[in-house]
């Protein structure tokens, strides 16, 4: 369940449709100021019968215009903005329910309990992806996450003081090159077309399921369920010896 992430949700649509209300005058501006017919907007200006007439010189003629829209935004209870699966008629942006399917390889030694993942594949289901490099980049960046979160990161504290023991990167682990494996992203666009903007945010999605798939593929290696993160190489060795 996508639980935040709305900046590009809310901000994508009313930009849109800002460019489109600035094209729409410049073409009528265009047609009235300048004689143009059969016009359609094309790179860099507007082709028309005529032959092209750039950017420029239609907003030399061109009076001012102003557009003014609103991000979409939604506040649950105690305020907080949510975004999360609401009725099917409601427009509220990114108001609805995503989804991922998380699929993990891994090799387990079973002698010393180290677990190397090999390759992940995450498909989301959140609709439109409106900046595609940036969408897949911060999937990659979830996916190795969610990989800390079930192998490596583990916060010690003294319990006499109660202090963190691992309070810097030379205590608390994360993630290294050698430890990140292939990586695959997909997205399936279809789903939201009645969302304004038709997509909605992938938040957290990309990251609370790895851990799962990674404890089902040990589960599935040793025949142990883990119910712990992080999986370490004491718990594969406990759960071979029971």
């Amino acid at each position: 369940v996508a639980g935040g992430s709305q900046v590009t949700t809310s901000v994508y649509p009313p930009t849109y449709a800002g460019a489109e209300a600035v094209m729409a005058h410049l073409v009528k501006e265009a047609t009235a100021k300048l004689g143009l017919q059969q016009v359609a907007i094309g790179h860099g200006g507007i082709n028309h019968s005529g032959g092209f007439t750039g950017w420029a010189e239609i907003l030399a003629v061109a009076e001012p215009f102003s557009h003014t829209d609103q991000r979409g935004t939604e506040r649950g209870p105690l305020g907080l903005r949510l975004n999360l699966s609401q009725g099917e008629d409601d427009p509220a942006v990114g108001m609805r329910m995503g989804h991922t399917a998380i699929v993990t390889q891994l090799e387990v030694d079973t002698r010393l309990g180290k677990i190397r993942p090999l390759h992940v594949w995450n498909r989301l289901a959140v609709g439109k992806i409106f900046v595609p490099e940036l969408a897949r980049s911060q999937v990659y960046g979830g996916v190795i996450q969610g990989l800390g979160y079930a192998l490596y990161e583990q916060k010690q504290y003294d319990f006499k003081t109660g202090h963190t023991l691992s309070s810097n990167l030379n205590d608390y682990r994360i993630p290294g090159i050698g430890d990140t494996p292939v990586i695959e992203v997909d997205f399936d666009e279809m789903g939201f077309e009645e969302v304004r903007g038709q997509g909605i945010g992938l938040a957290e999605l990309a990251t609370v399921g790895v851990a799962a798939s990674v404890g089902n593929a040990v589960y599935h290696a040793i025949g142990r369920r883990p119910l712990e993160t992080p999986i370490t190489p004491f718990d594969v060795v406990a759960g071979m010896k029971e």
